[in-house]
């Protein structure tokens, strides 16, 4: 369901996720030259379903977010995208 998510944000793009061992979910988003990685912290997706997601997704700007720092992780908490990892 993220990956789905994922995928409308970013048309074209590989992405490629899994669970990380701190509980949440990292995501390789990649697409020639452009790679983005992203970290989806579980409680801040816990219940949602894809509506749900895509409007929490638009809510943090998820993808302008990820274009603006490039490689540099981004993580997705219940609060909004914070830099770095957890």
């Amino acid at each position: 369901m993220l990956e789905s998510c994922l995928g409308e944000e970013f048309p074209g793009y590989s992405i490629e996720g899994r669970q990380a061992e701190q509980g949440g979910y990292l995501f390789r988003i990649s697409k020639s030259e452009q790679h983005h990685t992203l970290y989806v912290d579980e409680t801040a997706v816990a219940g949602k379903d894809t509506e749900d997601l895509r409007t929490f997704f638009y809510n943090c700007d998820v993808a302008s977010v990820l274009r603006h720092v490039g490689d540099f992780t981004v993580s997705l908490t219940d609060s909004g995208c914070i830099f770095g990892n957890l």
